[in-house]
C-alpha cells in the first residue's frame, strides 16, 4: 500500500469519527454580556394592600429606568407562585404602570411560598449572562425552605437582592407562634406553651384543651415592644393526646372587644401534646356513669376508669390509647348521628380498635346485647350470637305514656287536634302489648291526670272512651311532675322492661327543675329533670321523649338532654301526623326483647383464665340476663344452668384480629347483676376477665417521627440497632386531628426502607395535627408520635424580617433595599454563553472527505490515472465468399 493510500485511509477514518462523535461534542464557553432580572413579588396577607402598592411602585420605577437591553420579568406568589410577566425583549411592557398594576391580589393569601417563587424565578431565567432575582417581600415565608433555594440559585451564579416590605400595623393581637416546650410529658406533669404575639396595648389570651376552656391570661404590650411571648401552663392534664387552641383579643379591662369575637388565624394557633399515663379503660354507657362494681373491678385490675359520652365513640382518637373499652348496657343505632346510641360508624371504629390489638368488654342490659345488635358491624366481633326480633320471646312489659295536654295541643292538624292525634297514637301503641302487660296513660298540665292508671292491658278496651274525652287546656306541661309520677308508678311493678314515653311541646315544656315551673326563676340546688331520668335509668327504667315543634324551639335542647340522661331515644315531629308511627315503633321495640328476669344459677363451662382460683359453685344466682348463644370458636367461661342443654353463655371470650373481645350477658345495675357481681367470687371473675382482655403492653421499643407538609403526612419508625428482626412493627395507626379535637383514621401502610427503618405515607384533608402509633404483631404499642404542619402562620401586622433578608442577600451576593437602578446592574459572576461545536465538527468532516478524495486520486496507479487505452484488433473471420 502506497503512502498516499495510507494517508487517505487515515483521513477517511478521522472524518467518520468526527461525524459519529458530533452529537457528543461539548459546548464551548464564551463570555456573555446579556442581562436578565426577575422580580419576585409577595402578595400574601402579611404584606397587605399597602405592601403590594409599594412593590408595584418599585416595579414601575424599574421599568422606567435606563435599562440598556436588560430583560425584565415578574413572578408573584402567595400560597402558590406564578409568572405574571415573562421575560421581555428589553422593551417596556405594553401596559403602563399607572394604568394597571403589575401585580394584583392572589387567590391564596393565607400562605407565603417564597421557596417556590424563587424556584420558579430561577427556572425562568436564561442560562447565560448577568442574571438576578429581586425579592420584594416581608421575608416571612410559611412554606418550604427558602434558604435552600437561595443557595441553589447562588451556586448557579444568580444574584438575589431583597427589597423588604413592611406589613400593616395590627389592629388586634396577632398570634405568630404557639410552641409546646415538650411534645410528650409524663402524667401529672404540667404542659407549658410559649405563645408569641404582636400587639401594642392590653390584650387577653384565651385557650382550650380539647375544647374545654382553661383560665385566660391578660397582658399589656408597650408600643415600642409590640412583640411579646406569653407563657401558658396547664398544671395537671389527664393522660392522652390533647389539642390546645390559643386565641387573643384586645382587652378593655372588663370585656372582650369586637375583634376578640373572631378566631385569630387558623390552625396555626393549635398545638398538640401527648401526656403519658398508666393503663386505662374507657367506659361508654347509656347513663354516662360507670357502675360501681365495674369501676371497682377496673381499679383492682390496675386500670384507671374513664367515662366518655356515647358521641365520642365515633372518634377513634378518644380511646386509641386505651388498653380496654367497655360498653356497659349501650344501645346500638343505625343512624348517622345518635346521642344515645352507637352509630354504625362508631361500631366500625370500635371493631378496628380490637383488630389493632385493643380489648373490648360488652355487657348486657335493657339496651346491651338487645336484638338490635343482630347484623350490626359490632355483632361480627362478639363471641356470642344475638338473636334478631323474629326469634325472641316476649318478656313482660310495663309502659307509661305521659301526654302534654297544655293549650298548645289544641292546635289543629288536618281534621284533628294535636292532643287527639297523641291520644290515638297512645291507644294504638297500647294495643301492641299483650293482655298480661301493664300500661298507663296520663295527661299532664300542672299535675298528672291518670286517664288509664297502671294496670293490665286487657282492661284498656273499657277505658278507651274515657281517654278519648281528654281535651287540651291550661298552661305548659310540668315535665318534672310527669316524670316523677310515671317513675313512681313503674317502680311498683317488678317487670324486666319498664318504659316511659313522654310527649311534650318543644316551646312550652315547664318545670324543668323540681318544684320550679320556670327555669329562669330557679335558684341553685334545685334537682333537674335530667338527674331524675338518670336515677330512673339506674333502676332499670328507660325513657323515650317525643317532642312536637321546631328544632330551634326554646325547649328542644332540654328534651334532648332528658332523653340522653335516661339512655333513651328522642324524636322530633313538627306537626304530629307521624305520632302514631313513633309510638308504635317504640312499643314494638319494648314488646320484643331477649331479656329474661328470672333467678338463674351460674356454672363453669370449663377451664378459662378468667376462672383461675375461682370456686364456680360459690357463685350466687343471677337475677336477670340477656339471652344469647355461643358462636363457633368462642370460649365459654360461665354459662346459665338450665337455659339449654349446653347452657346459655354468661361470660364468653375470643380473639378477634390482634385483640380480644368478651361478653357478659348481664348488667351491673340495680335489679340485675349488681348483687351478683358484688360477691367475692364473681368480683374475682370480673377482675380477671378485665385483665385477660387487656391489650398487650410492653415498654416502647422504637422511635417514631411524624412530618406533615401540606396534605402529605410521612411517619418514620426506627428500631434500635440491637433490636432483633422479630421486633419489627406490624401495623401503623395514623389519626388526623382537626382544630376541635375530632379525629379520623387515614390510610397508611408501613414499608421497610432499610435495616430497622420503616416509612408510612398518607394524606390528610387539611387537618393540622397527626397522631401515629406503631404496633407489633401482637398489638403491643411500640412507638407513638405527634406531628403538626411544618409551616408557620401567615402573620399580618409584623414588619419585614430583616435578619432573614440580610441572610438571603449575603448568600447570593445581593443587597438589602437596593434602588430600582441598582438591581439592573451587572452581576459579579455572569454565566458564560455555551456555543455548540457539533456544526464545526461536521464542517471539518466534510473537508476531510474532500481531502480523502484527492488523496485517493493521487494514490491511484499511473496507468489508471492518465495512460490512453490501447485497442487490439482481432483477426476477422473469413467470409463465405472468400471461402468459396
Amino acid at each position: 500500500m502506497t503512502p498516499l493510500r495510507v494517508a487517505s485511509l487515515v483521513v477517511r477514518v478521522l472524518a467518520i469519527a468526527l461525524v459519529v462523535s458530533s452529537p457528543w461534542q461539548k459546548p464551548k464557553k464564551r463570555p456573555s454580556d446579556a442581562r436578565a432580572v426577575v422580580f419576585v413579588v409577595d402578595r400574601s396577607a402579611s404584606v397587605g394592600e399597602s405592601g403590594l402598592d409599594e412593590a408595584n411602585a418599585f416595579l414601575a420605577r424599574a421599568w422606567a429606568a435606563e435599562r440598556e437591553g436588560v430583560r425584565l420579568g415578574v413572578v408573584a406568589f402567595d400560597g402558590r407562585a406564578e409568572i405574571v410577566t415573562p421575560l421581555d425583549d428589553g422593551e417596556a411592557p405594553a401596559k403602563e404602570a399607572g394604568d394597571v398594576p403589575f401585580v394584583s391580589a392572589g387567590e391564596d393569601p393565607s400562605a407565603s411560598d417564597l421557596a417556590g417563587a424563587i424556584r420558579l424565578a430561577r427556572a425562568s431565567l436564561p442560562s447565560e449572562g448577568h442574571r438576578a432575582i429581586v425579592l420584594l417581600t416581608d421575608a416571612r415565608p410559611t412554606r418550604g425552605d427558602a434558604v435552600s433555594e437561595v443557595r441553589r440559585a447562588a451556586a448557579a451564579g444568580i444574584r438575589i437582592d431583597v427589597v423588604p416590605l413592611d406589613g400593616v400595623t395590627p389592629s388586634a393581637p396577632v398570634i405568630t407562634a404557639v410552641r409546646p416546650r415538650a411534645s410528650h410529658v409524663a402524667e401529672r406533669q404540667p404542659v407549658t406553651l410559649d405563645v408569641d404575639l404582636r400587639y401594642a396595648g392590653p390584650f387577653i389570651v384565651r385557650w382550650t384543651r380539647d375544647g374545654v376552656a382553661l383560665p385566660p391570661r391578660t397582658e399589656h404590650a408597650r408600643a415600642d415592644e409590640p412583640a411579646r411571648s406569653v407563657e401558658l401552663t396547664d398544671p395537671d392534664p389527664p393522660p392522652g393526646v390533647h389539642v390546645y387552641e390559643v386565641k387573643a383579643a384586645p382587652w378593655s379591662g372588663w370585656a372582650w372587644s369586637a375583634a376578640g369575637d373572631e378566631p385569630n388565624g387558623d390552625a396555626t394557633s393549635l398545638a398538640a401534646v401527648s401526656v403519658e399515663g398508666r393503663a386505662y379503660a374507657v367506659v361508654f354507657s347509656s347513663s354516662g356513669d360507670i357502675p360501681p362494681v365495674l369501676k371497682a373491678a377496673l381499679a383492682e385490675g390496675g386500670l384507671e376508669a374513664r367515662a366518655l359520652p356515647l358521641e365520642r365513640a365515633g372518634d377513634p382518637a378518644s380511646y386509641a390509647g386505651a388498653d380496654l373499652v367497655v360498653l356497659a348496657d349501650v344501645r346500638v343505632s343505625g343512624a348517622a348521628t345518635d346521642d344515645a346510641g352507637l352509630t354504625r360508624a362508631a361500631q366500625s371504629s370500635l371493631v378496628e380498635f380490637v383488630q389493632q390489638g385493643g380489648g373490648l368488654l360488652v355487657t348486657g342490659g335493657v339496651f346491651g346485647l338487645a336484638p338490635e345488635y343482630a347484623g350490626t358491624p359490632l355483632a361480627r366481633a362478639l363471641p356470642v350470637e344475638i338473636e334478631d326480633r323474629g326469634h325472641v320471646e316476649d318478656p313482660p312489659v310495663a309502659l307509661a305514656i305521659m301526654l302534654d295536654r297544655s293549650g298548645s295541643m289544641a292546635a289543629p292538624v288536618g281534621a284533628h287536634t294535636k292532643i287527639e292525634l297523641a291520644i290515638e297514637a297512645s291507644l294504638a301503641a297500647a294495643e301492641v302489648l299483650r293482655p298480661t302487660d301493664q300500661v298507663a296513660i296520663a295527661s299532664v298540665d300542672t299535675q298528672t291526670h291518670w286517664d288509664v292508671p297502671l294496670g293490665p292491658q286487657e282492661r284498656l278496651a273499657a277505658l278507651r272512651p274515657q281517654v278519648r274525652r281528654v281535651t287540651a287546656a291550661g298552661g305548659g306541661i310540668y315535665v318534672y311532675t310527669a316524670m316523677r309520677d310515671a317513675y313512681a308508678a313503674l317502680e311498683r311493678v317488678d317487670f324486666p322492661i319498664r318504659h316511659l314515653i313522654l310527649f311534650s311541646d318543644t316551646s312550652d315544656s315547664e318545670e324543668q327543675f323540681e318544684h320550679c315551673p320556670f327555669a329562669g326563676e330557679c335558684a341553685g340546688g334545685k334537682k333537674p329533670a335530667e338527674a331524675l331520668a338518670k336515677e330512673a335509668r339506674a333502676k332499670g327504667i328507660t325513657t323515650t321523649v317525643v317532642g312536637i315543634g321546631a328544632e330551634e324551639a326554646q325547649d328542644t335542647a332540654f328534651l334532648r338532654r332528658v332523653a340522653a340522661a335516661a339512655g333513651g331515644r328522642f324524636y322530633l315531629t313538627s306537626e304530629g301526623a307521624d305520632l302514631r308511627s313513633i309510638f308504635l315503633s317504640e312499643t314494638r321495640v319494648l314488646a320484643q326483647s331477649n331479656l329474661r328476669e328470672e333467678r338463674t344459677a351460674v356454672s363453669s363451662a370449663g377451664a378459662h383464665p378468667a376462672l383461675e382460683g375461682v370456686d364456680a359453685r360459690a357463685l350466687p344466682t343471677l337475677a336477670a340476663y340477656v339471652e344469647t348463644s355461643r358462636r363457633s370458636g368462642a370460649d365459654n367461661a360461665l354459662v346459665l344452668a338450665g337455659a339449654r342443654p349446653d347452657g346459655r353463655p354468661l361470660l364468653a371470650t375470643w380473639r378477634y384480629g390482634l385483640g380480644k373481645v368478651g361478653v357478659i350477658a348481664t348488667d351491673f345495675s340495680e335489679g340485675w347483676g349488681e348483687a351478683w357481681a358484688a360477691s367475692a367470687e364473681a368480683s374475682k371473675v370480673l377482675r380477671q376477665t378485665v385483665r385477660f382482655l387487656l391489650r398487650l403492653s410492653e415498654a416502647r421499643r422504637a422511635d417514631a417521627a411524624v412530618r406533615l407538609d401540606g396534605r402529605v403526612v410521612e411517619v418514620d419508625v426506627e428500631l434500635s440497632p440491637d433490636a432483633p428482626e422479630s421486633a419489627a412493627p406490624s401495623t401503623i395507626e395514623v389519626l388526623a386531628v382537626d382544630g376541635a379535637g375530632a379525629s379520623r383514621k387515614i390510610a397508611a401502610r408501613l414499608e421497610q426502607r432499610g435495616p430497622g427503618r420503616w416509612v408510612a405515607r398518607g394524606r390528610v384533608a387539611g387537618e393540622p395535627i397527626v397522631i401515629a402509633r406503631a404496633r407489633d404483631a401482637r398489638g403491643g404499642l411500640m412507638a407513638e408520635a405527634v406531628g403538626r404542619q411544618d409551616h408557620s402562620p401567615e402573620v399580618t401586622g409584623a414588619p419585614a424580617d430583616r435578619r432573614l433578608a440580610a441572610e438571603i442577600a449575603n448568600l447570593a451576593d445581593g443587597r438589602v433595599a437596593p434602588s430600582p437602578t441598582e438591581v439592573l446592574a451587572r452581576t459579579l459572576r455572569p454565566a458564560p454563553e455555551l456555543a455548540v461545536t457539533w456544526p464545526y465538527a461536521l464542517v471539518v468532516a466534510a473537508a476531510l472527505v474532500v481531502v480523502d478524495l484527492v488523496l485517493r486520486r493521487l494514490g491511484a496507479p499511473r496507468r489508471a490515472r492518465g495512460a490512453p487505452l490501447r485497442v487490439e484488433h482481432l483477426p476477422r473471420a473469413p467470409s463465405a465468399r472468400s471461402a468459396a
